[in-house]
């Protein structure tokens, strides 16, 4: 392969880790809202954010395929050792730097700011992905319990009314009192 194809490679896979880095900064933006949301027990927004966070995993698969595939690619056309697992970027660095003539050392450089940026972004954002899921997990608890409370406390207050408006059975006790 010609340097200028394996530098135009390189770059396209650059533009990738690039692209990816900014669709994860940005939900970064979305959890925190998220987060404050929950805070606020505000269920609209929790609503609209759930929608925006389904897009952005639509938008981070979509990189993260197009990564794959770049990465595999270039390891196929630089003929790289054929690994159990698929390659990862920091793998495929690693082989890069081993396996490139020195005048492709610029563009490997850039390429290797824009992989660790990108690793960087990952291990800033995954805690706060967990907080958040944590968090969501604990809500639909908290969801659930209370519904199933409230579904509790009002068949045990239920009485029966007959045409008179008095109770044919009376009411069993309730800790709630509810006044006509």
């Amino acid at each position: 392969m010609t340097p200028d194809i394996l530098v135009k490679k390189m770059e396209a896979l650059g533009r990738l880790c690039l692209q990816l880095q900014s669709v994860l900064s940005a939900f970064d933006t979305v959890l925190d809202r998220e987060n404050s949301a929950i805070a606020r027990s505000d269920i609209h927004e929790l609503e609209a954010i759930t929608q925006e966070k389904l897009a952005f995993g639509a938008g981070v698969e979509d990189k993260a395929q197009k990564i794959r595939r770049a990465i595999e690619d270039l390891a196929s056309h630089l003929q790289l050792e054929p690994q159990s697992e698929p390659l990862q970027l920091e793998a495929m660095l690693d082989q890069l730097q081993k396996n490139l003539p020195g005048e492709l050392d610029e563009p490997l450089s850039k390429l290797g700011h824009q992989i660790k940026a990108l690793a960087a972004e990952r291990q800033h954002i995954f805690p706060k992905i967990e907080s958040n899921a944590y968090l969501v997990k604990k809500l639909l608890q908290y969801h659930r319990e209370t519904y199933v409370f409230w579904q509790a406390v009002a068949s045990e207050s239920e009485a029966v009314y007959g045409k008179s408006g008095k109770a044919v059975t009376a009411p069993k006790k309730s800790i709630l009192t509810v006044r006509t």
